[in-house]
């Protein structure tokens, strides 16, 4: 029973931690074939956040472009064979917002290999070891072409071929990989779960496993309606909110429940969770907002993705029910738990309405 206490406050620690990391923005590649056999040109777009920390300066000032430009190009391999292929610049600019909280430098170059041009190996080092949950999507193509992979911390490196039809299998399996990790690297769905299910373990009316289990069963399933359908709604552009208020509704969620696990505001009703499940469906959305995905892939990239997302969240129930099991008739474990999840909560939203300008 210590250790489970130990492990319930280790975690509790390091989602407080997590409050001062810096969390990254996505980077979008994409390959453009030329006339010419040997060349392609190259665009990447990067949050000015993200430079500005890889460069050591404040978020909020504008990188120099000739220190930008050179430290992008070395944190970027591009290759078709033995020898690595040269990447020249050709321009460096500021483009519009591209979401409410971020503003993104466009670098373009071209890049030019000894061998005729029908795959290249892209590899980049670029802010996986800050952040293991920054992203890479690499379109490779004409214009119209699909996002075909996408470099993370743990595949950093991608094969893409720009002659051929892509197949998207590569992408999907990716999506559901992400997925997961949105849920597993994801502190504030991973708290909000947390707090969820902390009332399923201490309250008075539970006492059996079947009878938590059914009702953990019931929990999910109401979030998993919930964050399905706006997920949908966000990833077909049906209905997208601004990225700063979901944010910021997400951290206050968090609170929500932390506050109904002491005074029991709507106890457990199904259909609050299922609103606040619509919240975090928006959160999960974001990842797939600026894709570009053709239409015929929209729908099976959001069910893959979704189909990931699931998963990770079934890892976490699993990993967070012997863990309460254990520590079930300790109230003070539930209270300190409930409280530290409505601090952070708490913090979370001052610090993304503030970020985000909500």
């Amino acid at each position: 029973m210590n250790q489970s206490i130990l492990i319930i406050l280790i975690s509790l620690t390091g989602f407080a931690a997590s409050l001062s990391a810096h969390h990254s923005a996505y980077s979008y590649l994409r390959f453009t074939q030329t006339s010419g056999e040997r060349v392609v040109l190259a665009s990447w777009n990067i949050a000015v956040s993200d430079v500005a920390f890889a460069l050591g300066l404040s978020p909020e000032e504008l990188p120099p472009r000739e220190r930008a430009t050179a430290y992008l190009l070395s944190r970027l391999t591009v290759d078709n064979g033995p020898q690595a292929c040269m990447l020249t610049p050709r321009s460096l600019t500021q483009l519009e917002n591209k979401l409410p909280r971020e503003s993104y430098l466009s670098l373009a170059f071209s890049v030019a290999c000894a061998n005729k041009i029908e795959h290249l190996r892209i590899t980049s080092t670029f802010m996986f070891a800050a952040d293991a949950e920054h992203r890479t999507f690499v379109r490779a193509g004409n214009q119209g072409s699909p996002y075909t992979a996408m470099l993370s911390a743990t595949v950093p490196s991608v094969k893409v071929f720009l002659q051929e039809k892509i197949a998207s299998s590569q992408l999907f399996w990716s999506l559901i990989m992400e997925g997961v990790s949105h849920i597993l690297e994801g502190y504030d769905h991973l708290l909000f779960l947390f707090a969820l299910l902390l009332p399923l373990f201490f309250g008075e009316g539970v006492a059996t496993h079947r009878q938590r289990l059914l009702q953990v069963l019931r929990y999910c399933t109401a979030f998993t309606l919930g964050h399905s359908l706006t997920l949908a709604l966000a990833g077909l552009k049906i209905c997208s909110p601004s990225v700063g208020f979901i944010e910021a509704a997400i951290a206050l969620s968090i609170s929500l429940v932390a506050v109904n696990n002491f005074w029991h505001f709507w106890g457990d009703s199904l259909v609050i969770i299922f609103a606040l499940g619509l919240i975090h469906g928006f959160g999960f959305a974001n990842v797939m907002q600026d894709l570009s995905l053709l239409a015929d892939q929209q729908i099976l990239a959001l069910l893959f993705f979704n189909c990931g997302v699931e998963l990770g969240q079934f890892l976490v129930i699993a990993m967070y029910y012997p863990l309460l099991w254990t520590v079930r008739t300790l109230l003070p474990v539930y209270r300190l738990a409930s409280a530290v999840c409505l601090l952070i909560g708490i913090y979370w939203f001052v610090e993304r309405s503030m970020l985000y300008g909500t």
